[in-house]
């Protein structure tokens, strides 16, 4: 019985400290700038979160720069893989996306897997951290093949 009750506290310590890891991302941020030179096409960006059953629910509303277009992207740090399927509106093709998201040392941690016709055509890791009052995303894997090495700035 003392096992058990030990287990349990271990186990739901590991949860609050990995909820703990988590770094606090809410702000509003004018734009993003891309140490490639490229630009992000986002501009006034606001990151929420809120904690919930022992995860993280992030919340990143942004604008598009060319066409207005408001987007809502939720991550859930909680460690464990999700399957998104959908359709890409302008050309109509089906994708299968594998995302994890966990916190680590006041950073979220993703992993993004894009899958089109059965070929992997993205697989990236995204480490997103907090200094001062920037919003800091280093990217790193490969897309179709291509070496991604990147950060992104939000302000």
């Amino acid at each position: 019985m003392n096992k058990i009750i030990i287990l349990c506290a271990f186990f739901a310590c590991t949860m609050s400290s990995a909820i703990l890891a988590c770094p606090n991302l809410s702000a509003n941020y004018a734009r993003c700038v891309s140490s490639s030179g490229d630009n992000s096409n986002s501009e006034n960006i606001v990151v929420s979160q809120k904690r919930e059953n022992d995860m993280v629910i992030y919340s990143i509303k942004s604008k598009d720069i060319q066409s207005g277009e408001e987007e809502t992207k939720v991550m859930i740090a909680d460690g464990k893989t999700r399957k998104i399927e959908e359709k890409d509106p302008e050309t109509g093709l089906a994708y299968t996306q594998y995302e994890t998201y966990t916190c680590m040392d006041q950073s979220i941690v993703g992993k993004v897997n894009l899958i089109i016709d059965n070929e992997l055509l993205l697989d990236v890791t995204i480490t997103t951290k907090k200094i001062g009052k920037r919003m800091i995303s280093e990217i790193k894997g490969k897309s179709m093949n291509t070496i991604i090495d990147d950060t992104i700035i939000c302000e």
